[in-house]
């Protein structure tokens, strides 16, 4: 999964569990920084309404919002990553 990220040699992992416990999350600390792998929780995997929900995350971060900024996939900069029926978020960890 995280082969789909420019982010940098894998340093190591660990469960991060924060949050809402239905959306599984990895802790990612690369050579690049840390960053949080999130999988969208079952039920939860509509690829518009998630697109939707990043322009509104891309557009508080426009308006320099203090939030995690999402990171782009390595081929397409897509900020989502689909596979099989899960959908991957991939966040700069704050």
């Amino acid at each position: 999964m995280l082969g789909h990220y420019d982010i940098g040699r894998v340093v190591e992992t660990s469960d991060f569990l924060r949050g809402s416990h239905q959306a599984a999350k990895l802790l990612v600390r690369t050579d690049r920084g840390r960053f949080i792998l999130k999988r969208r929780p079952r039920g939860d995997v509509d690829p518009f309404r998630v697109a939707f929900a990043h322009s509104l995350q891309h557009h508080l971060a426009s308006k320099n919002f203090p939030l995690p900024h999402l990171v782009g996939t390595r081929d397409d900069h897509n900020s989502m990553c689909k596979i099989g029926p899960a959908i991957y978020e991939l966040y700069e960890f704050i």
